[in-house]
């Protein structure tokens, strides 16, 4: 993957903030030496809310200068006005986000937590894609393979050119044939913006549109108008609870009355 597909990838499947996404995953692709200096140090103090020269401080008393971070010095002479250059490498840089005690660490450790699950699920789908196919080849087989009864996408489709923040949502186990179809419907041929992969398909969509319902745009069905990140997070709150729900019945748990849980969206 390019570093162009891997921005476009992790947007579109994870909730995480897309501008994270390009000033960090933006730099190197999947083919990059991990031990690369790719890492611009400005970048990394914006987002850990920090200044430059006390990350600075701690890269040099903490790191090892040409293995885990380089530094450009400007050329000589007058009027040039350049300032060095600090670039790190990807585990440096992850090695600082452990370290930093502000709160916006916190927030873009799970940000590469969930880009790199995100990442590997990537990797093992196609691994599981391919053995799918050269098994369909060995047998003589046509059509598609099957799949676990209550495996599927949730999908989000953009709902209007001309409307911000209007999606409509729905469940289906054969993603692309399903939005294809779906496209070809609508007269804007709009596009699809984010799709979610779930052992629990139908409950999430459940757990999902209950949590939505005060949302819904009142003249058209299953359309709702909410931000993307929000919804991201709805999506994923609500496969949550459904993996906690499976975990509860199979450790034969009591579920609490009513059978609901709760998602809550952070202010």
């Amino acid at each position: 993957m390019a570093s162009s597909d891997i921005r476009t990838y992790i947007k579109k499947y994870v909730a995480i903030d897309g501008n994270f996404v390009d000033d960090f995953f933006g730099q190197y692709d999947l083919h990059t030496n991990p031990n690369g200096f790719v890492v611009d140090l400005a970048i990394a103090a914006k987002w850990l809310r920090t200044t430059k020269g006390n990350l600075k401080k701690t890269l040099i008393k903490t790191y090892a200068h040409g293995i885990d971070y380089e530094i450009t010095k400007p050329f000589s002479g007058r009027g040039t006005g350049k300032q060095e250059h600090v670039l790190l490498t990807p585990d440096c840089f992850k090695a600082l986000c452990m370290m930093s005690r502000t709160e916006k660490a916190k927030d873009v450790r799970n940000y590469y937590i969930a880009a790199e699950k995100s990442l590997i699920m990537y990797r093992n789908n196609v691994m599981q894609q391919l053995t799918t196919r050269v098994a369909q080849l060995e047998n003589n087989q046509r059509g598609h393979a099957s799949r676990p009864r209550r495996q599927g996408v949730i999908y989000v489709v953009r709902a209007s050119s001309t409307l911000t923040d209007m999606y409509k949502i729905g469940r289906t186990v054969w993603a692309h044939h399903r939005l294809r179809s779906h496209n070809r419907a609508l007269a804007d041929d709009l596009e699809t913006v984010y799709t979610y992969e779930t052992d629990c398909v139908e409950d999430v969509e459940v757990c999902m549109k209950r949590m939505l319902r005060k949302l819904q745009y009142r003249r058209r069905k299953e359309v709702y108008q909410i931000d993307i990140a929000s919804l991201k997070k709805v999506i994923s709150g609500c496969n949550s609870a459904c993996i906690n729900a499976v975990y509860r019945a199979r450790s034969g748990a009591t579920k609490q009355d009513g059978g609901y849980y709760a998602v809550v969206l952070p202010r």
